[in-house]
C-alpha cells in the first residue's frame, strides 16, 4: 500500500466516522472496544486495499459484521441464554430449547443381519 492509499484510507475513515459512532452506539459497544473495533477494520482496509472499490462503504459494512460479531461473543461471555431461561421459567437445557445447539450426543450404531 502507497503513503498516499495510507492518506486516502485515512480520508475515508474520516468521511463515514459519523456513520461508524452511530453503528457503535446502535451495538451499545463500550468506548474502550469501540477503539478496538475501529483500529479492527482500519488494519482490514490496509489489508485488503487492492480489492476494495469503495473504501466509504466497506468501512460500514465491515464494522456492521465486526459489532455483530462482538455482540454474539459477549453474549456467549456472559451467558444470556441462562439469564433468558431465568427469566422465562424456563428450566429446560440449551438443547431441550434451541435444536441447533451443538452438544455431544450418544452415538447409535446399526447393526445389520
Amino acid at each position: 500500500m502507497s503513503p498516499e492509499a495510507g492518506q486516502e484510507a485515512l480520508a475515508a475513515l474520516e468521511r463515514v466516522e459519523p456513520n461508524l459512532r452511530g453503528i457503535l452506539q446502535w451495538f451499545r459497544i463500550p468506548q474502550d472496544d469501540a477503539q478496538d473495533l475501529r483500529q479492527e477494520i482500519l488494519l482490514s482496509l490496509v489489508r485488503c486495499w487492492d480489492r476494495i472499490e469503495s473504501p466509504e462503504g466497506w468501512l460500514i459494512s465491515a464494522l456492521f459484521r465486526i459489532c455483530r460479531r462482538y455482540h454474539g461473543m459477549q453474549s456467549l461471555r456472559y451467558g444470556s441464554r441462562e439469564a433468558s431461561q431465568e427469566s422465562n421459567g424456563s428450566s429446560k437445557t440449551p438443547t431441550e430449547t434451541d435444536p441447533f445447539h451443538l452438544s455431544p450426543r450418544p452415538l447409535r450404531a446399526a447393526v445389520l443381519v
